[in-house]
């Protein structure tokens, strides 16, 4: 049990500073904030003549 406990808890701290590290790099991307509302603009039908 020691033995495990001596190789997950390292291996634990890394994958949670990993975590924080992306997490942080994502926001200063920007990734995490609202994109603008599209503008959908439908085609203008065309009449027929």
């Amino acid at each position: 049990m020691r033995a495990l406990r001596t190789t997950v808890a390292p291996l634990l701290v890394q994958v949670l500073q990993m975590a924080h590290d992306v997490s942080e790099a994502l926001d200063a991307r920007g990734a995490d904030d609202v994109p603008p509302p599209r503008r959908r603009r439908s085609p203008t039908p065309e009449v027929p003549r």
